[in-house]
């Protein structure tokens, strides 16, 4: 049995791919989670997105509805490895690195000591190489290694998942540098809590005119049962 079939299920979050949050709110398909543990929010900012867009959530009791706001904290943003040189002292968490000669930054999740973890960057396109690194508040500066073990950039490391935190049950999807990011939503049926069983992504209206290239699945897990065909339909009540 394929692996997909056997252990997970992807539906589709949003009927036109990819979906232009710039031309009005968009309002995922609901999915019930009756028959699932575990549901990943899987969303793909594209190469244009102008403004940033708030993501919310919403719960029901079937596939008809979803109007109760789901409360949830945790989701992951793609983020990056930066190697670096001659540090002048320890980064600050949560401050911003500048690269001198590329004017590309991100923010610090960790310092690793020869490396740094950043988040709110643009994930595809190489920067902080070779160029000096300086921390926006310590005052920390660093040189970006050129090349790693096996000739690697330094910063060619950009498929990690940063932990994040939501901010009263919402986040932002950010545009203008930080396009083409990967970001998680981790919901556990058990988030739904007693009496709701049905999940909705939303995503606010960015602007008209401002482009705002997306799509999205959800990524169903921890079936109560499975078959040759991926299990319990999740569309269905």
């Amino acid at each position: 049995m394929d692996a997909i079939n056997n252990k997970i299920k992807v539906v589709k979050a949003l009927t036109a791919m990819p979906s232009d949050a710039s031309q009005g709110a968009l309002v995922g398909d609901i999915i019930s989670m009756k028959n699932w543990g575990q549901c990943d929010i899987l969303i793909r900012v594209g190469s244009t997105m102008d403004a940033d867009t708030a993501v919310t959530l919403q719960k029901g009791t079937s596939v008809s509805s979803a109007a109760t706001t789901l409360a949830f904290t945790r989701y992951l943003q793609q983020g990056k490895k930066v190697r670096y040189t001659g540090a002048s002292g320890t980064f600050t968490v949560g401050e911003t690195v500048t690269g001198g000669s590329s004017s590309a930054t991100g923010v610090v999740y960790k310092d690793l000591g020869n490396a740094l973890i950043l988040y709110n960057n643009s994930v595809s396109t190489p920067a902080f190489t070779a160029e000096t690194l300086t921390g926006g508040t310590s005052g920390v500066t660093a040189t970006g290694v050129v090349t790693v073990a096996g000739g690697s950039n330094s910063d060619d490391e950009a498929d990690l998942m940063i932990p994040r935190t939501a901010t009263a049950n919402t986040f932002n999807l950010l545009g203008t540098t930080e396009v083409e990011t990967l970001y998680v939503i981790p919901v556990e049926a058990a988030l739904l809590l007693d009496g709701y069983v049905s999940l909705e992504l939303n995503i606010a209206d960015s602007g008209a005119g401002s482009n705002a290239y997306l799509d999205a699945f959800y990524i169903l897990s921890e079936p109560k049962s499975m078959d040759e065909f991926g299990g319990p339909s999740a569309i269905i009540d």
